[in-house]
């Protein structure tokens, strides 16, 4: 005796009519990972986590120098236009980088800071902006411009009436007698 059960699957299976292989055919590519991905779904994008407190590895004096480094409103913006290297601090490895939310054209490490980076881009008017975004995403922590800046040990007074201070004259040669110079 068989029962209504064996013979539907009998009759789905053995028989060949084409309105039951057109539905056996969609139920087994609905249910592919083929079907998911033609069927146009974007990927659900995971995103990166930093699990390493980069910044807070660094003294205390280092960290203040990053703080005031990274003060990007302290810069002017034409300053910032023309910058194509930009110093990173992250805790994604090295071969990564290109992958991140930034994607930096070229990525070199900072000898003596563990997870510092110089990060290289090729359209330096997008740096900023992409830096910026890779920042809210979590994939960096800090970054902060290398800008070429000049600066003087040498004391140089602007003060038109120095000479005639003679005091004043008088210690800046002995400075210079006690150095050597």
């Amino acid at each position: 005796m068989t029962s209504n059960k064996d013979e539907w699957l009998y009759s789905l299976v053995y028989v060949t009519n084409p309105v039951r292989v057109a539905i056996l055919v969609l139920l087994m590519v609905s249910f592919s990972p083929a079907a998911h991905a033609v069927g146009g779904e974007e990927p659900e994008e995971i995103p990166t986590v930093v699990l390493e407190d980069i910044l807070g590895t660094y003294s205390r004096s280092v960290q203040i120098a990053f703080e005031r480094v990274s003060d990007i409103d302290s810069y002017e913006e034409g300053e910032l236009a023309v910058v194509g290297s930009w110093l990173v601090v992250t805790g994604i490895p090295i071969k990564e980088h290109r992958w991140t939310e930034a994607e930096p054209e070229e990525s070199k490490p900072v000898e003596h800071l563990r997870g510092s980076y110089i990060w290289t881009f090729e359209d330096s008017t997008k740096g900023l902006e992409k830096l910026r975004s890779s920042f809210l995403k979590g994939e960096i922590e800090s970054f902060s411009p290398l800008l070429d800046r000049s600066v003087s040990t040498r004391f140089e007074p602007n003060d038109p009436f120095y000479d005639d201070q003679w005091h004043l004259n008088k210690l800046d040669k002995l400075a210079d007698v006690g150095r050597g110079c």
